[in-house]
């Protein structure tokens, strides 16, 4: 009895021993790929990210060259100098019929402006209307009463554009429009007019989500002063100026952000030709989610490894070790 206990701790013992020698291995291979998929996905998140970023930028830059072009033509057009509008009733009709051929096939658009300098007309592909009155009647912006819109017309010298803000329609509906303040004229220096482009915020949205999925996070475009235009998802200035003052602490720049409460990763990517930046804030829960569940399949798939070559090594050491149980068993001659 006290021999075959003994045999029995034996082959336990053996067993055990080989059990290690498995488990070993598995929890370095682990380790290892669990490590090497982090980085891939980081990596992966990265380039990804960074390509949307582009592709938007692109997507955009391409709408807002189109807008200087349109300007362009304008102030080259010989029907639509301030004399030539402002001749009769009659060259009136026809400016608005001008007009119109510039955004009859651009959906970009929502409505756009012609002023002259001095002048007390706005002329619409669809109407005229009195420069005084336009805020105050037709578009009713939040943040842009009458006064303030007559000075800038008469004193726009470069292109800037007015972040997103409410503004209340001549139907009376209530939407977020985007607008683009263009000097027309031989050069900026000389400028005899100025194009106004109203633009429906949704239509830089529909841009952004082509190419982002809706994920827990957002994405910003930014004038060429680092001042917010509009976002996928709602952020006022104020929200905007303090996540770029974190994202830019101590002078340099972040790849993490912790904001509101949540962590994300951070990507940038910046127009050359209209100086403004696109950045778009991941949320790491989110990309890390992916993380966790490829660490519980690696790890339950190791531990169902581990169960099989134990179980291997259990049956594999007990029919090797049968012979030396049969030795042990066998009577000794004296």
């Amino acid at each position: 009895m006290a021999l075959r206990r003994f045999n029995s701790r034996l082959l336990y013992k053996y067993v055990l021993s080989y059990a290690v020698i498995l488990l070993l291995p598995v929890m370095m291979v682990g380790f290892f790929v669990y490590q090497y998929f982090i980085q891939l996905l980081e990596e992966e998140v990265t380039r990804s990210n960074l390509n949307l970023l582009s592709q938007v930028k692109e997507n955009v830059d391409t709408k807002m060259t189109e807008l200087h072009n349109i300007a362009f033509h304008i102030s080259g057009n010989p029907r639509l100098t301030p004399y030539q509008v402002t001749k009769n009733p009659f060259t009136e009709l026809d400016t608005i019929s001008q007009l119109r051929n510039y955004v009859s096939a651009n959906t970009f658009i929502s409505n756009f402006l012609l002023y002259f300098h001095g002048h007390n007309k706005v002329y619409s592909p669809y109407s005229t209307y009195d420069a005084a009155g336009f805020t105050d009647k037709i578009y009713r912006f939040e943040e842009w009463d009458p006064e303030q819109f007559q000075r800038d017309i008469n004193a726009a010298f470069l292109p800037y554009v007015r972040a997103s803000e409410n503004v209340r329609t001549a139907t009376g509906g209530l939407e977020r429009y985007i607008s683009y303040i263009m000097p027309i004229g031989p050069n900026q220096s000389d400028s005899f007019g100025t194009v106004v482009y109203l633009i429906n915020e949704n239509r830089f949205k529909e841009l952004i989500k082509k190419k982002f999925e809706e994920t827990r996070g957002n994405t910003l475009i930014l004038d060429e002063k680092g001042e917010l235009i509009t976002s996928s998802r709602l952020m006022d200035p104020g929200e905007a100026d303090l996540l770029l003052s974190q994202l830019h602490a101590d002078g340099r720049e972040r790849s993490t952000l912790r904001f509101e409460g949540r962590t994300y990763f951070v990507f940038q990517d910046k127009s050359d030709k209209f100086g403004w930046t696109y950045m778009t804030l991941v949320d790491k829960d989110t990309v890390m989610q992916k993380v966790e569940d490829a660490k519980n399949h690696t790890f339950y798939a190791l531990l169902l490894l581990l169960l099989i070559g134990s179980i291997l090594i259990f049956f594999a050491t007990h029919m090797n070790y049968k012979p030396i149980r049969m030795l042990k068993s066998w009577p000794t001659v004296k």
